[in-house]
């Protein structure tokens, strides 16, 4: 009996991959260009394109409507739980980052100057793995005196425990909202560049990268690091 092949590789269209362009290429300068745009195609993708005539997304939040419809008990401080006044809170920052800290712990230690003024950062272990925030860190306290660190609940201790987590959280946050606010995940696991590919056509700028690609210098350029950031300390 003849068998037959129900795989089949995924369509190598032109289309698919300019929905797909690294993100700011052309802020990047290297002496090897070619091979810097190679690293960079591998581990570090968008489904953003720059110059295109999209319009802005009106997107907004009715809280009332959301309090009325949501199921989340407000005095739950659940540290997972999407509060109301956490969601208004998230619609005022300019970026929202996704931090696998199963996949790159060492985060705060790879920054050199201070994060954007209103960016959030939201950090996924899993219950069998304990992360140790760093001392002394300027960035990492900043962060925290700003109210813009959240250390999410330890998911379970299985296999991707972790990163369901993370994909469950910014299914949500993109929901919710404005799509102005961009998203990164920032995580050498390449299965959440499946996130790019189903949100590829969406009004919402999403990057992901892996950062056990970069030296410390591009790391900092790609999260658009000032060194002339100010201190909120």
């Amino acid at each position: 009996m003849n068998s037959t092949n129900i795989w089949k590789k995924r369509s190598n269209d032109k289309s698919e991959k300019k929905s797909n362009r690294i993100l700011n290429r052309h802020n990047f300068k290297s002496k090897k260009k070619k091979l810097y745009f190679n690293l960079l195609k591998d581990n570090l993708i968008t489904n953003w394109i720059e110059n295109e005539d999209d319009e802005e997304s009106q997107s907004s939040i009715d809280l009332e409507i959301f309090y009325k419809k949501s199921q989340i008990n407000i005095n739950d401080q659940d540290e997972d739980s999407l509060q109301l006044d956490n969601v208004q809170r998230l619609s005022t920052m300019k970026h929202i980052i996704f931090l696998d800290l199963e996949n790159f712990s060492r985060f705060f230690q790879h920054l050199t100057n201070q994060l954007p003024d209103h960016t959030y950062v939201m950090a996924f272990q899993a219950s069998n793995i304990q992360w140790r925030p760093p001392k002394n860190d300027i960035v990492y306290d900043n962060l925290l005196n700003l109210n813009n660190f959240q250390l999410m609940r330890p998911s379970g201790n299985r296999h991707d425990a972790a990163d369901f987590a993370l994909v469950l959280t910014f299914g949500k946050l993109h929901g919710l909202l404005p799509k102005s606010i961009p998203f990164t995940i920032i995580s050498g696991d390449k299965g959440f560049i499946e996130v790019i590919h189903q949100l590829k056509n969406s009004h919402r700028r999403i990057n992901w990268f892996n950062p056990h690609q970069f030296s410390y210098e591009n790391f900092n350029q790609i999260l658009n690091i000032s060194s002339t950031s100010s201190l909120n300390l």
